[in-house]
C-alpha cells in the first residue's frame, strides 16, 4: 500500500446512528456509505461466518472497482467449516479480501488459505517478521496496526500513528490500521485519519 489507510472493527455500531448514519438509512446502504470515508474495515468472526453466498454477490456488486479491503478477525481454532467460509470469501471478493486478523491463538493459516495475509494480534505472543508493539500488545506478521481502544487526544494520536509507521518495513509506505473494541468513536477514528492525513501518511 502507498499510504496509511485507516478502518474500524466492524461498521455496524448503533452508537453511530446518530453520529455517522442518518437514523432512516437501510442496514443495507450502511457499508457504501462507510466506503466513502475508510477503505478498509475489520470483519468480526461471528459476522464473516454468517454470510451467505448471496450476500457476499451483493457486497462484490457494491465495491466493485473500489479500492476498499476487507480484513477477517479470527478469535477460534481454524475448522473444517471456517475454512470453508474463508474460502468462499477469497472465491467471491477476490483481492478484497484482503487477510486474516487472527486474535490471540497464533496458528499456521492451512495451505487452502495462502491467498490471506496473516496478522496476529496478541498480549503473549509474537509472529516472525514484522512486530509493532503498543500499550503491551503485539501486532506481529503482516504489517497491520490494530488498538483496542483510541485515545481521543490528537497528539497522542499522531504519537502512536508515527511509532507505527516507523516500524514499518523500509519497502511499505503503509498499511491498513483498524480501530477496534465494543464502542468506538466514530468521531475520534475520523479524527485520526485527519491526523494521519495531515502528518503526510
Amino acid at each position: 500500500m502507498d499510504n496509511l489507510i485507516i478502518g474500524t472493527q466492524g461498521w455496524e455500531s448503533e452508537s453511530w446512528l446518530d453520529s455517522f448514519y442518518q437514523e432512516d438509512m437501510p442496514e443495507d446502504w450502511r457499508l457504501d456509505y462507510y466506503s466513502n470515508f475508510f477503505e478498509c474495515v475489520l470483519v468480526e468472526e461471528s459476522v464473516w461466518r454468517s454470510w451467505s453466498e448471496e450476500m457476499l454477490e451483493e457486497l462484490a456488486d457494491m465495491l466493485e472497482g473500489e479500492s476498499f479491503w476487507f480484513y477477517l478477525e479470527v478469535v477460534s481454532e481454524f475448522n473444517e467449516q471456517s475454512v470453508h467460509q474463508l474460502q468462499k470469501i477469497k472465491q467471491i471478493l477476490q483481492d478484497q479480501a484482503s487477510g486474516i486478523i487472527l486474535k490471540n491463538i497464533n496458528q499456521e493459516l492451512p495451505e487452502n488459505l495462502k491467498g490471506y495475509t496473516v496478522t496476529l494480534v496478541s498480549k503473549t505472543a509474537k509472529k516472525s517478521g514484522w512486530c509493532w508493539e503498543y500499550e503491551g500488545v503485539y501486532v506481529s506478521g503482516e504489517p497491520v496496526g490494530f488498538v483496542e481502544k483510541l485515545n481521543a487526544d490528537g497528539k497522542v494520536q499522531s504519537s502512536m500513528l508515527k511509532q507505527f509507521m516507523q516500524s514499518l518495513p523500509n519497502e511499505l509506505n503503509g498499511a491498513p490500521f483498524f480501530v477496534g473494541g465494543e464502542k468506538i468513536d466514530i468521531d475520534q477514528v475520523k479524527n485520526l485519519k485527519i491526523v494521519g492525513e495531515i502528518m503526510g501518511y
